[in-house]
């Protein structure tokens, strides 16, 4: 895997990369389920010469599983599904006993491992923020802990405490000229 705590400038993706997006009409959607199933809340990690998506799919009952796909990084709508789909059922007993679906993962450089918060509940609200550690095998994730890391507690969060994403901060000094 390419050393993701050295950044060059040819390694930064330029802005305008992220305002000009098409929309690919005749391929979407690139997840899909036959209903009443259907795929919600991919998101993509590029790993080398892989993109690996992370997606919920829902089944009937309205109850979610995390699922990971691929596709070579030169054509990324050629998918290819994880033979071991899917990769997360919600827990035996706890906060994600009922569902789990909304992964966001992200690559951590202090420890070096990839995280995924992701979004748990139990048969009714509140929905909960649970948390992934894996070792660069997007099929194998191990729970963090059985409770949330970021938990419904508090009045304004009867609903829930969910959806969490993260954004790196990468200073000028931290880039190679």
């Amino acid at each position: 895997m390419k050393e993701l705590t050295r950044l060059t400038k040819s390694d930064l993706i330029p802005f305008e990369a992220f305002v000009g997006f098409e929309r690919l009409k005749k391929v979407n959607p690139i997840l899909a389920c036959e209903p009443p199933e259907w795929a919600a809340a991919a998101h993509a990690m590029v790993v080398d010469d892989t993109v690996h998506y992370l997606w919920a799919r829902r089944k009937q009952g309205n109850y979610w599983v995390l699922m990971h796909s691929t596709a070579p990084v030169g054509d990324p709508l050629a998918i290819k599904h994880d033979r071991r789909n899917p990769v997360l059922l919600p827990s035996k007993e706890g906060f994600d006993d009922f569902t789990i679906e909304y992964p966001f993962p992200f690559w951590n450089p202090a420890d070096r491992r990839f995280y995924v918060y992701y979004l748990g509940r139990q048969q009714s609200p509140p929905k909960q923020t649970g948390l992934l550690v894996g070792d660069g095998d997007f099929g194998q994730w191990t729970r963090v802990r059985q409770t949330p890391v970021i938990a419904a507690d508090t009045e304004h969060e009867r609903q829930g405490s969910s959806h969490p994403s993260v954004a790196d901060h990468l200073s000028c000094d931290r880039v190679d000229q």
